[in-house]
């Protein structure tokens, strides 16, 4: 669940940055235009995997824009950068319809833009801030809706970026900081 149609037309546009889902090259020009740092993402890869920032658009971001469209399946998502990811891209954890009381930030590691742990960045665990609670119920509502019982959220600042709901990660850098066990919390309620 990476922000289909139907959940872009939710309730929780208000909350992303701008983004679009595309497979045209002409959307990346006019998304640039209007927000003239742009990350690229593919909808179906995970851990920091053929994500892209463009300051501008040329030839070669035109290329990276193919081959990451040949290469994910032919769509890909465009959002505006959001300079707060150097203070961390946030996992939140949604259980049964609620957000874990634990999160970590995910720093990139230095020149990178990247969070992911996989691409290098590093996990501080946190406790929720009311915002991100605050979205994560709702989120969590919708999802029950929709019989999904565990998903990874990202936020980056007060923005959500991704429900992720595919390769939720993030439990056990959880665990590790806070003591607290998410998937404990996942089975108590099976």
């Amino acid at each position: 669940l990476c922000f289909n149609e139907k959940f872009l037309a939710f309730e929780f546009k208000q909350y992303m940055p701008p983004t679009i889902v595309t497979s045209a090259i002409d959307d990346l020009y006019v998304f640039q235009k209007k927000h003239p740092v742009t990350v690229l993402k593919p909808l179906n890869a995970m851990g920091g995997e053929s994500i892209y920032k463009f300051d501008s658009v040329g030839n070669q971001e035109k290329e990276i824009f193919s081959q990451v469209l040949k290469n994910h399946g032919g769509l890909v998502m465009l959002q505006e950068f959001l300079p707060a990811i150097y203070d961390g891209d946030y996992r939140i954890l949604i259980i049964h319809g609620k957000p874990f009381p634990k999160t970590i930030a995910r720093i990139p590691k230095e020149g990178s833009f990247k969070g992911n742990l996989a691409a290098g960045g590093s996990a501080i665990g946190k406790d929720l801030t009311a915002v991100q609670e605050e979205i994560g119920n709702q989120i969590g509502r919708f999802l029950m809706q929709h019989n999904i019982i565990f998903c990874g959220m990202d936020m980056i600042g007060n923005h959500l970026t991704e429900v992720n709901i595919t390769s939720p990660t993030g439990a056990r850098e959880i665990h590790a900081f806070s003591g607290e066990n998410p998937i404990k919390k996942l089975m108590e309620n099976l």
